[in-house]
């Protein structure tokens, strides 16, 4: 795997709903980074509103959201995004979906980073109780990832 960027989603604005998001954007020193791929490990796409959506770069359209349908039974919700060459990913923003205001929005998420030089996830950044936009197709604000902690330089003998 490249570089790539997990979201954990583990709450939603109304107990015992499914998750909906309009779409995912990341950012980088940059810019908008480029997102190659998407999946939802685990999750239950209906309606062809599929986890691809998420990341099509469409904000207006109501059938191009991503809905997962095994939030509730499974208690959460994977987003894996591949950017391909690794990329410094510095913010991210949610934008929410045309309907249920507040009942399918993540409230609650944690963020990791593939560290394609250990082979594993790291976290980067964590949120709960976000209180997302009651207006649809709109943007939850830009959340910023707190830069890596630099190694420590070693101390003069």
């Amino acid at each position: 795997m490249g570089s790539a960027v997990k979201f954990v989603f583990t709450a939603v604005g109304e107990a015992g709903q499914d998750l909906q998001l309009q779409e995912v954007e990341l950012f980088g020193p940059s810019g908008q980074l480029a997102i190659e791929g998407a999946t939802n490990p685990g999750g239950a796409a209906a309606n062809g509103q599929d986890v691809s959506k998420a990341v099509d770069g469409n904000k207006v359209d109501k059938w191009s959201k991503w809905f997962d349908g095994n939030m509730d039974t499974r208690g959460n919700s994977t987003l894996v995004l591949e950017l391909g060459a690794a990329q410094l990913v510095t913010s991210y923003d949610l934008w929410t979906a045309g309907d249920n205001p507040h009942k399918r929005d993540p409230i609650t998420w944690k963020v990791y980073s593939f560290e394609a030089t250990t082979n594993e996830w790291q976290l980067v950044d964590s949120r709960a109780n976000v209180l997302p936009p009651l207006e649809r197709f709109a943007s939850y604000g830009s959340f910023t990832i707190p830069p890596p902690p630099s190694s420590p330089s070693p101390s003069p003998a």
